[in-house]
């Protein structure tokens, strides 16, 4: 009897160990539009058209992916579509006070002296290690609803006519830091800015989905390789 009840007992701590486990994630998403993070209480709203691809654990500082959804690949990827850089936003968060400054210039130097910085180099398709660095323009600084930041605009070579595009925001206010990846390749990025900015701009400090005034609307740009694509930049 006694041997049972150790026996049933085990099965119920572990049953409840497992539970624990499965559902320690870093957050959730609300009505399928809405990231909300648990450990540092913020919100994004996902973009039309995106998707929340990834959510980490509760400990780590890489919180959240948000890619999209059946992206417009360059014929050039047809034979090695592995090659192809998915549009994604990557984020990353911590409490550090280091200021948005230095961790700029660590980051730009690639030198991971702090935690925020050191993860955003292992996980940023812009701060890959390889034969070829990343090519930075000068910061612009801002100033969104919840936070101050800094805005590094970046582009990385990945093989003989392979370049990423990105932007590398950072975020910060008395709580949390904030380190955000927006990438894509080079031809399709400028498709993809916008939704990039509109959902950094909608992160908010709290639970609660941004109001309806608030929330800025996506405008869907065909994208259509070849001829559409010239045309379109001969109009600009």
């Amino acid at each position: 009897m006694k041997r049972l009840f150790l026996i049933t007992l085990g099965i119920l701590l572990l049953a409840s160990s497992t539970n624990l486990l499965a559902g320690d994630k870093a957050g959730e998403v609300i009505d399928d539009s809405v990231y909300h993070d648990f450990t540092y209480d913020f919100t994004i709203k996902v973009a039309d058209g995106w998707e929340v691809a990834r959510i980490k654990d509760a400990d780590d500082i890489y919180r959240v992916t948000i890619s999209k959804v059946s992206p417009v690949m360059p014929v050039k990827y047809n034979e090695n579509p592995h090659l192809f850089t998915y549009p994604k936003l990557t984020v990353m968060a911590d409490t550090t006070t280091v200021s948005l400054d230095s961790l700029e210039t660590l980051l730009s130097a690639r030198e991971g002296k702090v935690d925020i910085v050191k993860q955003a180099i292992k996980d940023f398709g812009l701060l890959t290690y390889s034969k070829y660095r990343p090519e930075f323009e000068p910061s612009v600084t801002i100033k969104y609803k919840d936070f101050e930041g800094l805005i590094l605009p970046a582009r990385k070579q990945m093989d003989i006519s392979d370049y990423r595009r990105g932007t590398i925001y950072f975020l910060q206010n008395d709580e949390i830091t904030l380190i955000i990846e927006a990438v894509a390749e080079l031809e399709r990025f400028s498709f993809n800015d916008r939704a990039f900015g509109d959902m950094v701009r909608s992160i908010r400090v709290g639970r609660e989905e941004p109001k309806e005034e608030e929330a800025v609307e996506i405008i869907q740009e065909e994208e259509v390789e070849g001829e559409e694509d010239k045309k379109n930049e001969e109009k600009e």
